[in-house]
């Protein structure tokens, strides 16, 4: 993909231009985009030990509905129970993510237009249908955006974690 194919829509006035990067990715961004340094960045940090719960839960909820699964289902439908889930073995997974965020998180600590959240303070780790408005606020402050409440009709599937 060419590097001017993606600058053309990188700063367009009236629209919101966003990356969502998974910490594999970084590399491939910066090789495209450019220096993260050049970017306002939104850092979502998560417990890995919920990290690797919620993978495992989606992946046997998968394997269970088929083309039937989805992550998010509209506040007006039923969502199926989750599908049974073992977590025998999944320390090399945990240790796996845990390592992914300490080095990018050592990355991103270099460069000062980060701003860092975590999914827990996001969430409560309870299932929800939308951000809580003062970390939200604060998010879109960060990026240069006004806050306006968004009516949404979706709802977080996922169950609390111990």
């Amino acid at each position: 993909m060419p590097r001017d194919w993606i600058r053309a829509f990188l700063n367009k006035p009236g629209h919101i231009n966003l990356a969502i990067v998974m910490y594999p990715m970084v590399n491939l961004f910066e090789k495209l985009c450019g220096p993260l340094r050049d970017y306002r960045i939104l850092h979502l940090t998560r417990d890995p030990r919920a990290v690797v719960r919620s993978l495992v839960q989606a992946e046997a909820d998968k394997k269970a509905y088929g083309s039937a699964f989805k992550a998010h289902f509209r506040v007006s439908e039923n969502p199926p129970p989750h599908a049974p889930i073992s977590l025998v073995g999944i320390d090399k997974r945990i240790r796996r993510i845990a390592g992914l965020q300490t080095r990018y998180t050592r990355k991103l600590k270099k460069y000062k237009n980060v701003f860092t959240v975590t999914y827990e303070s996001l969430t409560g780790d309870q299932e929800i249908a939308e951000i809580p408005e003062a970390i939200a606020s604060k998010m879109l402050s960060y990026l240069g955006l006004d806050f306006a409440k968004l009516a949404t009709d979706l709802q977080k599937t996922g169950t609390a974690h111990p």
